[in-house]
């Protein structure tokens, strides 16, 4: 469809619309609003916005410490070179956005005297319970009297040390706290943001290191970093690097998750040593299903560090078996975790099917190796782990790779970086994007093109109607009508009240009965969400003289972003459900009740000569303009319920009840907000005096026709004019 012909046919209706408003006006309004029809300049812009709309192509790295998200970053953006630094732990890990800008920078984000605050006061938090946990167990050490190496309070501290570790967000806050503590630096004496420049993409690697860099001097206040760089590959691309689990700081977990949610493809990175462990699967609990484009894949990173062993000896030592094994072996592993966690954890529901796929979404990968292929002139600039993997790689492949044969290594080095397939996902992805936007442009189109027929026809259809009166009455009969107008009105005001009044109670009770019903079934599904995310595992507890004894316990786990999710889901859907039940009901009520109305006017009239055109009309024109109150209701979650990963032991239980307390408060507001929006819209509506509003609409269109009728023949050919023009009028395909 073409959509300037849907504009162009807009504004040429508005045209219309204009020279004719003191015929048209107000039928012409009650079409637009009952078709919803935008003006000329609003389509156009509702046009713009849908191409606009998520233009850019968001991708999301999700990976552990040490993953390769850097190496691969370097590899897909920088030809291999080391400008993004590696994090070495998961504090060190800030939010990172890269996106295109013609002059290059980066603007850091440091945390605000709020989020240190609330670091600090888990930090104190973590002491507290630390202490208590060290005076507990120090004195039941003195009780029991065990021998060891250790005194009562080394055995003490370590054990209180050991159950603090559980406590995963606490011992976060501990330790970012700590590193802010030893820079002693200031929060007050950091500004909001800071912009770094620098004239040359090699220059940007020193830069960050002060502030995402594992030894940085201001790494422990950097809560994120946006670059912006002149690279052509990152030209209508966003790529979103995430931190690591148990953010102590809720906002930039917030945030994170609220990033994912945009992306249109995420790429979760795992080392194929370590494939898709449990902080693998902790850190997808960050991703949702989502409407649209999410597309994900698994890269099996650090791919040549597993070439050799049984793999290299089964496929006798040939690269490329070696790496359709290696794959094969990590899309097996892919199906069982996948699997596994489907079972275990049902409230996931298909956010991961399209993993089981199996190969075709895992792509092997070795940044390292890209490094190699690009720098394989420049040994000056190997490191020492780039050295020891070629050295492993020249022992291991002999035939693949070579000192001497700069063109076999380079094609060999290509082979195992395999970045190329991570750049064919891009664009197919691309593609998509840009397809689903046609689609949904197309949709848009077609539906404003059917809106627009419909308006025009309308008018068309009250020409005639029109027309048809003014023709087939005189002003004799008009000024008769007129004065059995106000008899017939009277005598019907009592029916037309009752009757409306009726409607609106049955509305009011119909809406009650339904908002209950979908609140009782949305709390108990997501009731049963937030159960199916609690897992109990099992961990092995050494106790006794110098710890022989040992068992196995059971303990609580939650996956925090299955139920986060799930919370967040209760209150939008719900809401959206409500909203759009208030939307079919009203349909449903104006539709009943024009149906009676017209009943009692004809029941009450008993003029035949009374145009039923007009009687419609009028009758449609009023209870159209009635106003109905929206259900409106907003909801903002606890920091302390967004996600944080898996929890364990007392934190996964007191999340657990949280979440619970949380969804029984958000269950009786939302109650209380349905149980009181039908009050209040059956108060305003009944305000509204519909034989009133009646008696005045009818008695305008009456002197309209009178006065069209006097001037007959000039109103006929102006009309004839109007259904000329409307005629011609056609919506370009």
């Amino acid at each position: 469809m073409n959509q300037n012909g849907i504009v162009t046919f807009r504004e040429e209706l508005e045209r219309v619309m204009g020279r004719y408003h003191d015929f048209l006006g107000d039928e012409a309004q009650r079409l637009c609003r009952e078709y919803s029809i935008p003006t000329g300049k609003n389509l156009q812009a509702d046009l713009a916005a849908i191409a606009d709309e998520g233009r850019l192509l968001k991708i999301g790295i999700v990976g552990r410490v040490k993953s390769g998200k850097s190496s691969l970053l370097n590899a897909l953006l920088f030809d291999g070179q080391s400008i993004l630094p590696k994090a070495a732990t998961p504090m060190t890990a800030a939010l990172t956005t890269l996106s295109h800008g013609d002059t290059p920078s980066a603007e850091v984000e440091f945390f605000t005297q709020e989020d240190f605050e609330n670091i600090k006061a888990q930090y104190e938090e973590y002491n507290r319970q630390r202490d208590d946990l060290y005076r507990k167990f120090l004195a039941q050490g003195r009780q029991r009297q065990t021998r060891s190496r250790k005194s009562p309070e080394e055995l003490a501290k370590s054990k209180a040390y050991r159950e603090m570790r559980a406590k995963v967000e606490l011992s976060a806050a501990h330790e970012q706290y700590t590193k802010m503590d030893a820079t002693r630096l200031s929060i007050r004496t950091l500004e909001e943001k800071r912009l770094l420049k620098f004239d040359r993409i090699s220059d940007l690697g020193d830069k960050l290191d002060d502030y995402v860099g594992a030894k940085g001097k201001y790494m422990p206040f950097t809560k994120s970093v946006n670059l912006r760089l002149s690279q052509e590959k990152l030209k209508d691309i966003e790529i979103v690097d995430t931190p690591g689990l148990n953010d102590p700081v809720q906002s930039r977990e917030a945030r994170t998750q609220e990033h994912l949610n945009q992306c249109d493809v995420v790429l979760i990175l795992s080392p194929s040593g370590q494939f898709l462990n449990d902080v693998d699967l902790e850190l997808m609990d960050r991703i949702t299903s989502k409407e649209g484009i999410h597309e994900l894949f698994v890269v099996a990173a650090q791919a040549d560090t597993q070439l050799f062993g049984h793999l290299k000896d089964e496929n006798d030592g040939q690269l490329d078996r070696v790496l359709d094994s290696l794959t094969g072996v990590l899309g097996d592993q892919l199906n069982k975790v996948i699997t596994n966690l489907k079972e275990s954890n049902p409230e996931v529901g298909n956010t991961y099917d399209q993993l089981l796929e199996g190969q075709s979404k895992i792509i092997y990968s070795s940044g390292m190796c890209e490094s190699l292929k690009q720098l394989f002139g420049q040994r000056g600039e190997w490191d020492e782990g780039m050295r020891h993997a070629w050295g492993s790689l020249l022992a291991g492949y002999p035939d693949y790779f070579s000192d001497a044969d700069e063109n076999l290594s380079r094609i060999s080095l290509n082979k195992l970086s395999n970045i190329s397939a991570i750049q064919n996902i891009v664009a197919k992805v691309r593609a998509k994007k840009d397809d689903i936007i046609q689609k949904r442009q197309t949709k848009y189109v077609d539906a404003k093109r059917q809106s627009l027929r419909a308006l025009k026809d309308g008018l068309l259809a009250f020409a005639d109607e029109r027309q048809s009166e003014i023709e087939g009455t005189d002003i004799e009969k008009i000024k008769a009508q007129r004065e059995a107008l106000e008899k017939a009105l009277y005598n019907a005001s009592a029916d037309i009240k009752w009757g409306y009044e009726e409607s609106v109670d049955n509305l009011s009770r119909s809406l009650a009965e339904e908002f209950r019903r979908k609140i009782e079934g949305e709390k108990k599904s997501t009731e049963s969400d937030i159960d199916q995310g609690k897992e109990m595992r099992m961990r092995t507890e050494r106790w006794g003289f110098f710890w022989l004894f040992k068992r196995e316990v059971s303990y609580p786990t939650i996956r925090t972003g299955a139920v986060s999710h799930s919370l967040s889901k209760f209150s939008e859907e719900l809401v959206y459900s409500i909203t759009k039940t208030v939307e079919d009901k009203k349909g449903d009520w104006r539709t009943d009740l024009i149906r009676d109305m017209a009943k009692i006017l004809r029941d009450n009239f008993g003029d035949e000569s009374l145009e039923a055109s007009m009687i419609r009309r009028v009758i449609r024109d009023a209870i159209s303009s009635i106003s109905i109150p929206k259900f409106e209701y907003k909801s903002r979650m606890p920091d302390s319920l967004k996600p944080q990963g898996v929890l364990e032991d007392d934190a996964a239980e007191e999340f657990i009840d949280k979440a619970k307390n949380y969804l029984d408060n958000l269950s009786r507001e939302l109650s209380r907000k349905a149980n009181e929006y039908p009050k209040v819209l059956a108060a305003r509506m009944k305000e509204v005096r519909l034989d009133d509003q009646l008696l005045k609409k009818i008695e305008k269109e009456l002197t309209t026709l009178e006065e069209s009728i006097e001037k007959k023949e000039m109103e006929l050919r102006r009309i004839s004019r109007l259904k000329g023009e409307l005629k011609k009028m056609e919506v370009n395909p």
